[in-house]
């Protein structure tokens, strides 16, 4: 429906308007007239026929799409490094272990205190 090279210009423009940081500044308001500008310039040329709101929903999809085909990394992401299972379960082994070593240390006796050195 809109050639490739109008879509790159609408996505430009769209992505400027939709991730602005701050939506109530007047560089948003701006961004965003210019793509509704270019959106019914769109409209007159390519979309007779079809409702302005129905063209402008598949406008803007095609624009998130093309966004997204064009995020690609420039360097692959870092390996994860392959965590054996005793990484895994180092705490609850060790959690265990010193509760084993608390359950096998002898108790003093009931009655005696210990004695100061």
């Amino acid at each position: 429906m809109i050639p490739s090279e109008e879509l790159s210009r609408l996505a430009a423009l769209y992505d400027r308007f939709a991730n602005h940081l701050d939506p109530l500044s007047a560089g948003w308001k701006r961004s965003r007239q210019e793509y509704l500008d270019a959106l019914a310039d769109l409209h007159e040329r390519y979309g007779s026929g079809v409702s302005f709101e129905e063209f402008r929903r598949e406008a803007q999809r095609a624009c998130f799409l093309w966004l997204r085909a064009q995020d690609r990394p420039t360097s692959p992401p870092p390996k994860a490094r392959c965590m054996r299972r005793w990484d895994i379960y180092q705490p609850e082994v060790d959690r265990v272990f010193s509760v084993a070593n608390i359950l096998n240390t002898p108790f003093p006796a009931a009655n005696t205190r210990p004695q100061p050195d």
